[in-house]
Order: C-alpha cells, then sequence, then structure tokens
C-alpha cells in the first residue's frame, strides 16, 4: 500500500517498508527543479515496492510544475541505477568521492530525468 502524503511511503503489514520524495530545489532559477530520494528496507527489495514509490513521485513532481528530476546513486548500487534507469533517468556525471560509508569512499553517479512535453 501506498501512501501519500510530503512523500510517499510504502506500508506492508501496517509496516514502514519504504519512502520516496521529490523535494524542491533551493531559489527561484532552480525552482522547475527536483531532488529525489527514495529508500527501502532490505526485506521489501526486489518486490517492485520500489517501482510504485518511484512511478508516484515522479507524477506527483510533474503535477507540480516540475520539470527536472535529479538524483545521484553510489557506484555499486547497480540495482538502483538499473531502476532509474527503467525511468529514463540519464547519466550525467560522476562525483568522484562523494560518499563514505564504513570508512570506504565511493563515487556517485549523477542523473536527471527531463519532464517530455504532453507528460
Amino acid at each position: 500500500m501506498l501512501a501519500e502524503g510530503q512523500g510517499h511511503v510504502a506500508l506492508v503489514d501496517g509496516r514502514v517498508v519504504g519512502w520516496c520524495d521529490i523535494q524542491s530545489s533551493f531559489g527561484q532559477a532552480r525552482a522547475h527543479v527536483g531532488i529525489l530520494g527514495i529508500g527501502l528496507l532490505p526485506d521489501a527489495r526486489g518486490h517492485g515496492i520500489g517501482a510504485r514509490l518511484l512511478e508516484s513521485a515522479i507524477a506527483t513532481a510533474w503535477s507540480r510544475a516540475q520539470t527536472r528530476i535529479e538524483l545521484t546513486v553510489r557506484d555499486d548500487n547497480g540495482t538502483a541505477r538499473a531502476l532509474y534507469e527503467r525511468f529514463g533517468f540519464e547519466q550525467e556525471g560522476l562525483q568522484r568521492r562523494s560518499m563514505m560509508v564504513e570508512d570506504r569512499d565511493h563515487d556517485c553517479f549523477a542523473m536527471a530525468l527531463l519532464r517530455r512535453d504532453g507528460a
């Protein structure tokens, strides 16, 4: 089940197992840009929940007149990257050593989705 408010939340048996939101960028010149965040508990992955959350969040962003959605994804998260690509996100750059997890540096891919006319 998806619940919508400030963001989108996935519930399984009354327990939150995932979330997704697209926050507005700061400043008038970037008012058309949203920044995507998403997370799923490990046991909720691989069941299509992330795709449903992402689809719902993107639709909300388009309804708010945003025309560009940006995200970063760690270099070792191929599953998430494949999901984003399935939704039309394209890689725009590489942010070297931009995250550190458990004392290990990670590069991140900068990705974006541009709204198509009529979306």
